[in-house]
């Protein structure tokens, strides 16, 4: 499995290549804002296309007691750094 850390960019098309050896339709990925797991789904619009659902995301101390991110503040930073860095 192809691991790409992304500092400044990546095109849409490189994480459809990623994407394509292991799950075909999307990517999963980690933000570094305290490090929460997401999906993109390549089939669906940009302002859809993240799922925050993720094994670590389960952080009963900070109130996260499932693998969906529960907090929308923190939904919100997650789709802003995301969002800034697939062109």
């Amino acid at each position: 499995m192809k691991i790409k850390v992304v500092q400044d960019k990546i095109s849409k098309d490189e994480l459809v290549e990623i994407g394509k050896e292991f799950y075909v339709s999307m990517i999963k990925g980690v933000v570094d804002s305290d490090i929460w797991g997401f999906n993109v789904i390549f089939e669906k619009e940009k302002d859809s296309w993240i799922e925050y659902i993720s094994l670590i995301n389960i952080r009963p101390q900070a109130g996260n007691m499932n693998m969906e991110v529960q907090d929308n503040v923190i939904r919100d930073k997650m789709k802003k750094i995301i969002n800034s860095k697939i062109i």
